[in-house]
């Protein structure tokens, strides 16, 4: 356990917020920028597709398993941690009254919880069950990482 405590803060626990695809969008177009500081969000349930254009913005399009195009005006359930949730590391951008906060467990618990389940079994990158090359979560047509370059570091 002492790795995880290093790895998580104790306290951190899930929180969710309902958005727009469209805010969902702009949060990840931010995200993976050329000019964003710092960790980059992931995401499950639904494919990232990132354009990057000449300035290192990202231009983001969601797209489900079946490949079809969300709307900017579906609505979508953000699952992060209330950190993220309420502003910590640039947030999620929405007011702090559409933020639920689960007074469960700490994510660490669940964490804990998930690696006992898999005890004495090897966790690899390649494994289907946990990582698809088939199906990525984040495309990005342009370049090996998933945030773009910016201007002066293109080749």
């Amino acid at each position: 356990k002492t790795t995880l405590d290093y790895f998580m803060l104790k306290h951190n626990r899930f929180a969710e917020a309902t958005m727009t695809v469209a805010e969902l969008r702009v949060l990840l177009e931010k995200n993976l920028s050329s000019q964003k500081k710092g960790g980059l969000l992931s995401i499950s349930g639904v494919q990232v597709n990132i354009t990057c254009n000449k300035e290192g913005k990202a231009i983001v399009t969601l797209v489900d398993g079946k490949g079809k195009f969300w709307p900017d005006a579906r609505k979508v359930k953000v699952v992060t941690t209330d950190f993220v949730a309420l502003g910590g590391d640039g947030g999620l951008g929405v007011d702090e009254g559409r933020v639920v906060v689960d007074e469960g467990d700490p994510v660490r618990e669940h964490l804990v919880r998930g690696f006992e389940k898999r005890k004495g079994q090897t966790l690899k990158g390649d494994d289907p069950s946990l990582f698809s090359t088939s199906a990525p979560r984040m495309k990005n047509a342009h370049q090996v990482q998933a945030r773009c370059a910016a201007p002066s570091e293109k080749r």
